[in-house]
């Protein structure tokens, strides 16, 4: 979140620190236990506390810096907070009672939220608000290696996808423009400005491995930032799905499944010229994050309110989500 005034208040950094500062803080959005209660003894602060020990080195191992800070919110009218609370979570305050709309909390519903925060590391704050960068912040992205093995077996992959364009003026097939995007996203770059700044620096010889649309002076040319961004926003999300599940299918150990997270989320800006509106439920498989089934769902419901059929496998209404 970009403002939130208990955070910012608590924190005492300056808007000259705050916006350039707001990729080392984590929101924790959901906290669910599948066990009866009495079952354990303390889950909730138990599991907590080993999440929060590693949440720093995990994200500096997949995105390539560390966090200082973590934040989560609680609606008082339905809970107190009280793993928060016994994990030495700090209380920083209330919302103001406004929800996001059009990509800006203007929308006043008058229910505002408990915000907590838990300091990541020793002096965390101390950093924050200091005008000095601390030198591990900066990201170190790590370089994407992908034998051109790899690379073809994709493009002809995605080849199944139907393209949605006219022929006339299409200078990248459909499945080039696709690839460059997934090869971007495994990358840590987000949106078509990050995908396409990716492809301008892809050699020559990638280019050509993926098919890309080659000049008359006979060097191979990355995809517009147009063309990225309809690609992006026009691409049917359950053909895309259906295409790649083999693929995931294919990479996947024949272990048993010892465990399934499941998460729902609205894909922004999929189908935008429709009126419906996109939203997936995944799950999840606990020891490696591999997704195991994929549902697309028309119908509103908030995060994770379209769940449906999706259960655990050995339900009757398992074979309801896709494999992904």
């Amino acid at each position: 979140m970009f403002r939130c005034r208990p955070r910012d208040r608590w924190l005492g950094w300056k808007k000259r620190e705050q916006f350039r500062r707001l990729h080392l803080i984590a929101n924790h959005t959901r906290f669910l236990l599948l066990t009866e209660p009495g079952e354990e003894r303390n889950p909730g602060s138990c599991v907590m506390a080993k999440m929060l020990r590693r949440l720093s080195a995990d994200w500096q191992r997949i995105w390539g810096h560390p966090l200082e800070l973590a934040e989560t919110f609680v609606d008082p009218r339905h809970f107190s907070g009280t793993i928060y609370r016994a994990g030495n979570w700090r209380a920083a305050g209330r919302s103001q009672g406004y929800a996001r709309s059009n990509g800006r909390y203007t929308a006043r519903h008058h229910k505002p939220k408990e915000m907590y925060v838990y300091p990541l590391r020793p002096q965390a704050c101390s950093r924050l608000r200091n005008r000095q960068d601390d030198p591990s912040w900066s990201p170190q992205v790590q370089r994407i290696e992908t034998s051109p093995k790899r690379l073809k077996s994709w493009v002809q992959l995605l080849a199944e996808m139907p393209d949605f364009r006219r022929a006339q003026g299409r200078k990248h097939r459909l499945e080039t423009v696709l690839a460059i995007c997934i090869l971007a996203r495994l990358a840590g770059k987000v949106g078509p400005l990050a995908t396409s700044r990716y492809a301008q620096k892809m050699t020559q010889n990638q280019l050509q491995t993926l098919g890309a649309w080659r000049h008359a002076k006979g060097r191979y040319v990355a995809p517009s930032l147009a063309t990225i961004h309809r690609v992006m926003t026009e691409t049917d999300p359950e053909a895309l799905s259906a295409v790649t599940h083999r693929w995931v299918t294919a990479q996947l150990t024949r272990q048993p499944l010892e465990a399934l997270a499941a998460d729902g989320k609205r894909i922004n800006g999929a189908n935008r010229n429709s009126k419906e509106h996109f939203e997936t439920v995944i799950l999840v498989r606990h020891q490696d994050a591999v997704p195991i089934a994929v549902r697309i769902c028309r119908d509103q419901g908030g995060d994770g309110g379209s769940l449906g059929g999706c259960r655990y496998p050995g339900s009757h209404h398992y074979d309801r989500c896709a494999p992904y």
